[in-house]
């Protein structure tokens, strides 16, 4: 999947931290991302650092500051994570990274 339940944890937490979301409901996404994290349900989590400006398509937001900031939460919360695989460089150097480690 492109997006998780660690994106909306990170998201979540950037809001909490604009006062946008409520302590107890970041609280609880935090434990919740945290357990499903501790559980390794996951084989491989492919984690794709800012490289590129942010496209302008009228859907998302444009802000770099919370982009930044949504990255950090990220960052975070996969630090303790030993099935992290960073993706970089151009698009098709990141489908290639994925393809090689999933061996297709």
């Amino acid at each position: 999947m492109d997006r998780s339940f660690v994106d909306f944890t990170a998201y979540t937490l950037t809001f909490n931290k604009q006062g946008k979301i409520s302590d107890t409901f970041a609280a609880m996404m935090q434990y919740e991302c945290e357990k499903r994290l501790s559980k390794n349900q996951y084989d491989k989590i492919f984690y794709l650092p800012i490289e590129f400006d942010i496209v302008d398509d009228g859907i998302r937001s444009i802000d770099k500051e919370l982009q930044r900031s949504v990255d950090i939460e990220i960052r975070t919360l996969l630090s303790n994570q030993t099935n992290v695989i960073t993706l970089t460089g151009t698009i098709d150097e990141r489908l290639k990274q994925v393809s090689n480690c999933i061996g297709r």
